[in-house]
């Protein structure tokens, strides 16, 4: 067996015969790149080069005049996106000088100082300032420290902020507001901040922008939606950010094109754009052990484009500098795309949105490639040989209607003891799988560690869309939960252990019919959980992306929503058990009608794809 190289194009010709629910048919499958030519980063890009011109003119502009002590050069949101950050320009002479940034919040209760240790450079230095708050006279603190000595110098500035953008409960010249900020509500914090890291909970609303928010819940850094796309984001080191998705939103049921990516820092500045031929509007991750390489999900063709066209069905693997694509799997080639998918969002039967690949990454330590798609409520693990078969590893979901070709791949779930868990020719053993273990209409699949070869770790967010393909048996929103969970797949056995989840206590408002993440804090292990598409309607009755589709609550008003993403922290204790030490709840401060008068009751209002924990600065 040769091994998993996915950073380099290969041809990985194979044959497979996929039986469909009425037909068989026989593809051939090439794990290789497709022949793009309208993606590239592009290298003319006006933002990328206005930005850059930005950052040279104010790095210019600094002389050996302009030190900290002296006429410093302080710049707030030099870029126009990041109104919570700014630069401060100074001239050093000395290189074995460090200087520590820091902001200290004016929260009355427990003032939250986020701080960052700077090694400048000599001559002319930009010092990145972040952690501000709007709205605010802001105190900035500058220690500067020779390695050398006990000498130390403190500078102290004032910075006054402008108020983020009006919130949907405001209006302007007598009309409401469309797309605004944000209302953060903490519904619960627990006063030992020592559970907890220092860092900010980092998080983007769809076309309503990104933002930090401390321990406390105050808003701590900003980023406008004008430029920078606010649909999902990932970190990919050095400080910098990548997002996909177009700034302009058309409205509610029609999201706008996400064919661009792009590359940012917390200042707010564009490094790169990158132009894709198709549509890849989900997850954006570094490739396993390649920092100079993206996977992404990918469409195979423009959007809708034919209703004879598969898509959201692919895994793309581009290199990160100049965009061009090196690998890419075609999912349609390897399942059955005749089984039907339960969640139909709106668009009738909606076969061609059969698998909804909403998140993959590439685990090295295994060899694999690991998928969740969302519609057929499964994730799946594909192994791509150098020269060999590209094969499936793996199909962990609920068994039903499977076709026998793909039956062999189907995990069996076990206790910790390796006992099987349920019989699968038993109704009632069948219905109780659904509910309790198996993962419906999942997002966020994240990799856990493991240094096993053939035992592979994995957790994401359940978002439980009916929990059965019964209808007689399926769950409405109110009566139904979102969940992390994460499990312990042993290849050699083809088993699956659930070992953990946590959510259900929540019960029906921590329910998310669409998207959300998972997210494990590397300083501590926690957890932060995000139910990124829990909504309700105008009485605060949880219900569904769609009214139109699931069992149908009569409780649930069809006419009117409001969405309320909510992410919590959790600290697992020594019994196994979890303690909840965080909630907060994002509303956009009005209730809608999501009825357009010609049939459309999607409830699109505020969404939220991705939360995560980390140092402001890194």
């Amino acid at each position: 067996m040769s091994k998993l190289n996915l950073f380099k194009s290969v041809s990985l010709a194979a044959i497979f015969t996929v039986c469909a629910l009425s037909t068989t048919a026989t593809f051939a499958y090439n794990g290789e790149p497709r022949v793009l030519p309208e993606q590239g980063v592009d290298v003319t890009n006006a933002v990328v080069k206005a930005h850059k011109d930005i950052y040279d003119g104010l790095l210019g502009d600094i002389t050996s005049n302009n030190t900290l002590a002296v006429k410093p050069i302080v710049t707030l949101n030099p870029y126009g996106t990041a109104p919570l950050s700014a630069y401060v320009g100074f001239w050093n002479a000395d290189t074995s000088h460090s200087f520590e940034v820091s902001v200290t919040s004016k929260n009355s209760t427990v003032p939250i100082t986020l701080s960052h240790v700077y090694t400048p450079d000599t001559g002319a230095n930009l010092l990145v300032v972040s952690g501000l708050e709007p709205d605010t006279l802001n105190t900035i603190t500058v220690k500067e420290r020779d390695e050398n000595t006990p000498f130390s110098y403190t500078y102290v500035y004032y910075l006054q902020t402008e108020p983020l953008a009006p919130t949907d409960a405001e209006m302007i010249d007598g009309e409401y507001v469309i797309s605004g900020t944000p209302i953060f509500d903490v519904k619960y914090s627990d006063s030992d901040f020592s559970k907890r890291s220092d860092g900010i909970y980092m998080t983007s609303y769809f076309g309503r922008g990104h933002y930090g928010l401390d321990n406390n819940g105050d808003v701590r850094w900003a980023l406008t939606n004008d430029v920078i796309p606010s649909f999902n984001f990932n970190t990919v080191g050095d400080g910098h950010y990548v997002s996909n998705g177009s700034t302009v939103v058309v409205n509610v049921t029609r999201p706008a094109t996400n064919k661009t990516i792009y590359e940012w820092d917390i200042m707010g500045r564009v490094y790169s754009v990158t132009n894709m031929q198709y549509e890849a509007h989900h997850t954006t991750v570094l490739v396993d052990g390649n920092s100079s390489q993206l996977l992404l999900a990918s469409e195979k063709s423009d959007y809708n484009d034919g209703a004879e066209l598969t898509r959201e069905d692919g895994v793309s693997i581009i290199d990160r500098a100049t965009g061009t694509e090196i690998n890419y799997y075609d999912f349609s080639k390897l399942l059955d795309i005749n089984r039907a998918p339960t969640i139909i969002n709106g668009d009738g039967d909606n076969r061609n949105d059969w698998a909804h690949l909403n998140a993959a990454y590439n685990d090295a330590t295994q060899e694999l490639i690991i998928a969740s798609l969302r519609n057929q409520n499964v994730f799946v693990g594909i192994t791509p040989l150098d020269n060999a078969d590209a094969t499936i590893s793996f199909i962990a979901g609920s068994h039903h209607e499977w076709s026998a070709e793909l039956e062999q791949y189907l995990l069996t779930p076990v206790d910790a003891d390796g006992k099987v868990l349920y019989n699968p020719e038993d109704t009632a053993d069948i219905d109780k799988a659904d509910k309790e273990f198996w993962t419906w209409g999942q997002h966020g699949v994240t990799p856990l560690p493991s240094s096993v070869k053939g035992i592979v770790r994995v957790a994401m967010f359940d978002d439980g869309n009916y929990r059965s393909y019964d209808p007689d048996l399926q769950l409405v929103a109110a009566d139904n939960w979102g969940r992390y969970v994460e499990y312990t797949i042993d290849l050699s056995k083809m088993t699956i252990t659930k070992d953990d989840e946590w959510g259900k206590e929540l019960g029906g408002i921590f329910y998310s019919s669409y998207v959300g993440n998972v997210f494990r804090d590397p300083v501590n292990g926690n957890m932060l959980i995000n139910s990124g598409g829990a909504m309700v309607d105008g009485n605060g009755i949880p219900t569904e992306l769609d009214s139109g589709t699931g069992p149908l609550d009569l409780d649930v008003d069809p006419y009117t929503s409001e969405s309320r993403p909510i992410f919590v922290e959790v600290q697992q204790n020594e019994d196994g058990s979890y303690t909840k030490l965080f909630e907060l709840v994002a509303t956009s401060g009005r209730v809608k009608t999501p009825d357009d008068g010609e049939g459309n009751t999607w409830r699109i209002d505020m969404s939220n794809f991705f939360v995560i924990k980390k140092d402001l600065y890194e």
